[in-house]
C-alpha cells in the first residue's frame, strides 16, 4: 500500500517544495534547499530550467506539479514584480488544492502576503552566525513539521514514508476519504446546476480570473478612451464595439462603485473604501446568472485579496470562508477626474 501510494504521489507530483525567493537572498534559499533535501524533500526553484523554454512558464509548471510551497519574504521579494507573479499564482493553485502553503519572513519584511496563514519568522536569525544555531535549526524543523506533519513526540529528521497532512490515519483510511470525496464531486457535477451549487474551488477561480481580465480591459479603456461617457455621477465605459463592460459611480470626486457587466448581464460590483480621501479597501461581490450574489472577495489597501466568502445558495445562508492571493488595484488617489 505504501508503494502505491508513494506512485500516484508522483503520478500527481513531480516534486515535494516549490521555493518562491528574489535572487537577493540566493544564499539562504541554497542553505535551506540543502537542509530540506538532506531530510528528504525534492526541492524545486528557478535554477535548472531547460533551455529554450519560458522561464514563466516553467515557473508555473514547476507550482503546479509541486505538493507544497515556501515563499521567502523579504523587502527585495515583496518590491519583486516576478515574485509578486510567483505568489498570484501559487495563491489561486492554493485555492483550487488546499495545497500546503508556508511564508517564511526574512530581515526587513513587513508582512507575509498570505496574511491568513502562519508563518516563520526568521527575521534576526544569521544563518551563518554560531551563535543563532538553535534558533536557526528550530525554525527549520517549524518548516519541515508544516510541509510533513510528524508524531510531536518525535524529534529531529523525519521518517520518509506516504505524505498526508493528516496525523494517525491508516492508509486504508486515507484513501477512502479521498475516494468518497471523488464521488461526492461527481455527484454534484452530474446532478447539480447553475453556480449556486458548491463545484469546487475551481468554480471560485474561473469567476474571479473572468472579472480580473475584464478589470485590466475597462482599466485599460478607461484610462485611454478619449471621450468617456458621463451621465450626471456615473461614467459608462464600453468596448471598441461599443458593448458596455463597466459601470462607474462617483460621489464627491471619489470612484465608490464600479459594476461589471458581461454580454449586458451584471456579473459583479466593486464597491470602495476610502479613508481621509486615501482608498483603503474594496470589496469585490460576484452575481450568478439568476442575480443571486454568491462570492465575496475582500481587498487590502495594496489591492491583495484579504480572503474570500463563498456562499453558493446566497448570503444569508451557510458561507465558506477561504484565503489565497489575487490582485485587483484599487483607484489612486487624484487619478480619476471628470473630464
Amino acid at each position: 500500500m505504501t508503494r502505491l501510494f508513494q506512485f500516484v504521489f508522483r503520478l500527481l507530483f513531480r516534486y515535494d517544495v516549490f521555493v518562491s525567493y528574489s535572487h537577493a537572498d540566493a544564499h539562504f534559499v541554497a542553505w535551506l534547499e540543502q537542509r530540506l533535501r538532506e531530510v528528504g524533500f525534492d526541492v524545486v526553484r528557478d535554477v535548472g530550467f531547460l533551455a529554450g523554454l519560458g522561464l514563466r512558464s516553467q515557473i508555473k509548471s514547476a507550482i503546479r506539479r509541486s505538493h507544497s510551497a515556501i515563499v521567502v519574504e523579504s523587502p527585495e521579494s515583496q518590491a519583486s514584480q516576478s515574485v509578486t507573479e510567483e505568489v498570484v499564482y501559487l495563491g489561486r493553485v492554493r485555492l483550487r488544492a488546499f495545497r500546503p502553503l508556508i511564508p517564511l519572513l526574512l530581515r526587513g519584511a513587513v508582512r507575509p502576503a498570505f496574511q491568513a496563514l502562519l508563518w516563520v519568522d526568521f527575521r534576526g536569525i544569521d544563518i551563518d552566525d554560531p551563535s543563532h544555531v538553535g534558533r536557526r535549526d528550530a525554525k527549520f524543523w517549524e518548516i519541515v513539521h508544516g510541509l510533513r506533519p510528524e508524531d510531536p513526540k518525535t524529534a529531529g529528521p523525519m521518517v520518509l514514508g506516504p505524505r498526508w497532512p493528516i496525523r494517525g490515519f491508516s492508509m486504508r483510511l486515507v484513501f477512502f476519504l479521498a475516494l468518497m470525496a471523488l464521488l461526492s464531486v461527481v455527484t454534484l457535477r452530474t446532478f447539480g446546476s447553475g453556480i449556486g451549487i458548491i463545484l469546487g474551488a475551481t468554480d471560485i477561480e474561473r469567476a474571479q480570473q473572468a472579472v480580473i481580465r475584464l478589470e485590466e480591459t475597462v482599466n485599460a479603456l478607461g484610462d485611454d478612451q478619449v471621450a468617456p461617457q458621463f451621465t450626471g455621477s456615473t461614467r459608462h465605459i464600453e468596448s471598441r464595439t461599443s458593448a458596455l463592460l463597466a459601470i462607474d459611480t462617483w460621489a464627491n470626486g471619489r470612484l465608490i462603485r464600479r459594476d461589471f457587466f458581461d454580454q449586458a448581464r451584471l456579473i459583479a460590483h466593486d464597491n470602495f473604501e476610502y479613508e481621509a480621501g486615501i482608498p483603503t479597501g474594496k470589496l469585490r461581490t460576484y452575481v450568478d446568472g439568476t442575480g443571486r450574489e454568491f462570492l465575496f472577495d475582500s481587498f487590502s489597501q495594496d489591492g491583495l485579496l484579504i480572503h474570500s466568502r463563498y456562499c453558493p445558495t446566497g448570503p444569508n445562508d451557510v458561507c465558506a470562508t477561504e484565503g489565497g492571493l489575487l490582485r485587483s488595484p484599487l483607484p489612486p488617489a487624484a487619478v480619476y477626474f471628470y473630464r
